[in-house]
């Protein structure tokens, strides 16, 4: 596996190359990758801090289909009224509440924290990207949830990226490696043979018996 385009972006993003609005264009773009909400599936983003892409649908909400938005899921449990809901932040995307407040149908919000019941979640799916703490207002203590069912952990979310991050680095180097062999013919070598005649004539001296 190569490094993903999300991690190359994001390296590009910090080195002021690229734009937030590109980045969030790119993973709104694996929209039509997206699944019924799965639990298993929320329950990896959350313990990898990894960002997801919801199709949300409110109790109330006049749009149809339901809205786009970019999460950071960071818990999941049951609420008070028995419903299984997902603490996030709403990274990015179009806001219901929002679109009351200002009377602008497809009015956004960013870097806010919303309680999403899993039932009204038409549809989901990992954009690649991630996210680390400190998050500031996170409490692994929700007091929207009766019950916390998973919560980030915010240290093994670290320790989890870091060591994606290494092996996506590593086989990246191997692929790399690959590809100039079959582009070029040449041949990666670890240690490269200073004198190949000199090994060639004390491989056949070595070998007499069989020839």
């Amino acid at each position: 596996m190569l490094i993903s385009e999300s991690y190359k972006n994001r390296l590009k993003e910090l080195a002021g190359l690229i734009s937030e609005e590109v980045d969030v264009n790119s993973a709104l773009a694996l929209s039509d990758s997206r699944t019924a909400f799965n639990l298993d599936l929320m329950t990896q983003a959350i313990e990898e801090g990894r960002e997801v892409g919801i199709l949300y649908k409110g109790d109330e909400m006049s749009a149809p289909s339901g809205k786009y938005r970019l999460v950071y899921p960071v818990a999941m449990g049951v609420s008070k009224a028995g419903n299984r809901v997902i603490r996030a932040i709403h990274k990015h995307g179009q806001s219901e509440s929002k679109a009351k407040e200002t009377g602008i149908r497809s009015a956004e919000v960013k870097n806010v924290w919303r309680l999403f019941k899993a039932s009204n979640i038409k549809g989901m799916w990992l954009t690649g990207n991630f996210f680390q703490g400190p998050i500031n207002g996170y409490n692994p203590s929700d007091k929207g949830m009766l019950t916390v069912e998973i919560s980030t952990d915010l240290s093994k979310v670290k320790t989890f990226q870091e060591e994606l991050f290494k092996k996506q680095k590593q086989e990246g180097e191997q692929q790399s490696k690959l590809k100039r062999f079959k582009d070029t013919g040449e041949r990666p070598l670890e240690q490269p043979i200073n004198n190949p005649e000199t090994r060639i004539s004390s491989d056949l001296e070595n070998n007499n018996e069989e020839l």
